[in-house]
């Protein structure tokens, strides 16, 4: 559970919630405070299974991300009501070839980015995101089609496909089999080399060695707070918090 006391960060403007593998939800009164919160991200959070319905709440939230979320299969009603949301990323997701339930009609949704997930086909609700702008779609290997909704993203103007080999023959410039669908876009790329890397480690050991400085951190960035598994020097950090931001003021 994360601690109450982060919903008095009514400055907060960024929130990284990294490695807490014991976390399976947030709490409702966790983001009732965050009225300020632009940026919300999950990393190496293979626990979590739910947010607060009360998510639809955070009226100022621009950026939405879940890295290597695996148990998360759905999100909360009413994430249409998100409307500053603009930018949304998925990475490492469910191993059951789904993306979570609960992103379909997000109106304002302009940038999505998928990766590392085991996606075999893309959901038909992907046409619904008719603001849509810029698509990358990366390192999903099981990935063959994308739905026939797709012709219905008359916004999108750049779609980047790369290391999706099943994928990207299909979509070949008017011989592909999936061509069809994407021959709208104006900007198109696709990458058809395929290498072998293991990016988990090396991220993860960026962002504790972040967390092992964090005042150091705090002062180069006082809109922002990362938050792992160990909550005891968390008080601490609420009062640095709070003086940043009457100094700011």
């Amino acid at each position: 559970v994360l601690p109450n006391e982060l919903n008095s960060l009514s400055s907060l403007q960024e929130l990284h919630i990294l490695g807490c593998i014991k976390l399976e939800s947030l709490s409702e009164c966790v983001l009732q405070g965050l009225s300020s919160l632009q940026v919300l991200r999950f990393s190496y959070c293979g626990s979590l299974k739910s947010l607060p319905e009360g998510m639809k709440n955070l009226t100022c939230l621009e950026s939405l991300g879940f890295s290597f979320c695996s148990s998360l299969k759905s999100l909360p009603k009413d994430m249409n009501k998100l409307t500053s949301l603009r930018q949304l990323t998925i990475s490492g997701g469910d191993k059951n070839g789904t993306l979570p339930n609960g992103l379909e009609g997000i109106p304002s949704l302009r940038n999505l980015y998928l990766d590392f997930l085991d996606l075999v086909t893309m959901p038909d609700w992907l046409g619904t995101m008719t603001s849509l702008q810029t698509l990358e779609i990366k390192w999903c290997s099981n990935l063959t089609s994308l739905p026939d909704s797709f012709k219905e993203l008359k916004n999108l103007h750049e779609l980047r496909i790369s290391n999706c080999p099943m994928l990207e023959n299909k979509c070949k410039k008017e011989t592909g089999e999936e061509w069809h669908k994407i021959a709208h876009v104006p900007e198109l790329e696709l990458e058809l080399e395929s290498t072998t890397v293991e990016p988990e480690p090396s991220f993860y050991e960026e962002m504790m060695s972040l967390w092992k400085k964090p005042k150091q951190f705090w002062q180069k960035k006082p809109t922002q707070f990362w938050l792992n598994d160990d909550y005891d020097e968390f008080d601490k950090m609420v009062d640095d918090v709070t003086n940043a931001e009457l100094i700011n003021r």
